[in-house]
């Protein structure tokens, strides 16, 4: 080691460890009021320490307290509890629009006659891509169901428009068997699949006015049946129907045969469907279907 750099060193230390003393004196009468006795080395471990201290409690405070989302950058506003809630709130109320649309794009597709026929579907095999909407050509029975919907003091049958209760209704079973997917809008299931014997028989749940018997390409043989207090209920996948639009039918009555037919099937089932106010509900809720 260098000398003269060894007595730097020393001379440093000496200068760290050197004693002082800190008097305080009265301003007035110079009096010594307290003394301290202080040394570099000393005083500068004192302000290390306070640094310290202050830098721990700092810390905690952004740790443990909300005072962290304050800090620019740090936060994470996708974890609080506020942001959470409205998502939440943001999701219910997509599903429950995406399931109005769904509502609101079946009467209206029934209103204006844009069904999606079988004679749709080949046409639509057989001809080129065009950016043109194809509308179905309107028959003699969509037109009757038309002014059926249009005007609903024609379906003159008893209690049709009565404002009963739900929980006060008693609805029927469209068919017993095993519910194989439940209620489920989030992925756009607005209704339950229900498994039952080939050949079984499918039943009106409620006394009513069938105002949509026709054949899809995702639903295939489908009946609609409106009810009383703003129900209606919809009865998917059929083999064959055995009602048209207009016809009147009462709770439990036979309204057709389940099958597969359809795209969005893979066995023989029952896709049933309760809608009440404008809404989709859980069957479930209502109806025992074992």
């Amino acid at each position: 080691m260098d000398p003269e750099q060894g007595n730097k060193k020393k001379e440093l230390l000496t200068k760290l460890k050197t004693p002082y003393r800190l008097i305080i004196l009265n301003n007035e009468t110079l009096e010594e009021q307290t003394s301290f006795n202080l040394s570099l080395l000393n005083l500068y471990m004192l302000i290390c320490t306070i640094g310290l201290i202050s830098g721990l409690i700092v810390l905690s405070l952004i740790i443990f307290t909300p005072l962290k989302t304050y800090i620019p950058g740090y936060a994470d506003y996708t974890q609080t509890g506020e942001f959470i809630e409205m998502n939440k709130k943001i999701r219910e109320l997509s599903q429950e629009l995406e399931a109005q649309i769904v509502y609101t794009d079946a009467i209206h597709r029934l209103l204006t006659g844009r069904h999606e026929t079988e004679a749709d579907v080949r046409f639509a095999e057989s001809a080129e891509f065009s950016d043109e909407t194809f509308i179905a050509e309107r028959i003699p029975e969509d037109e009757e169901l038309r002014r059926e919907v249009d005007l609903r003091e024609s379906l003159v049958f008893s209690g049709l428009t009565a404002n009963e209760p739900v929980y006060d209704l008693h609805f029927f079973s469209p068919i017993q068997g095993f519910v194989s997917m439940g209620f489920n809008p989030a992925i756009r299931h607005f209704g339950v699949d229900v498994i039952a014997p080939k050949g079984s028989p499918v039943k009106a749940i409620m006394d009513g006015v069938v105002f949509s018997s026709d054949w899809t390409l995702e639903t295939g043989n489908s009946i609609g049946i409106l009810h009383r207090g703003n129900i209606l209920s919809f009865y998917k996948h059929n083999a064959y129907s055995l009602k048209e639009p207009g016809d009147r039918v009462s709770a439990g009555e036979v309204i057709a045969i389940i099958g597969n037919t359809g795209t969005h099937t893979d066995g023989p089932h029952l896709h049933f469907e309760l809608w009440i106010d404008g809404q989709a509900v859980n069957p479930e809720t209502y109806i025992n279907f074992q």
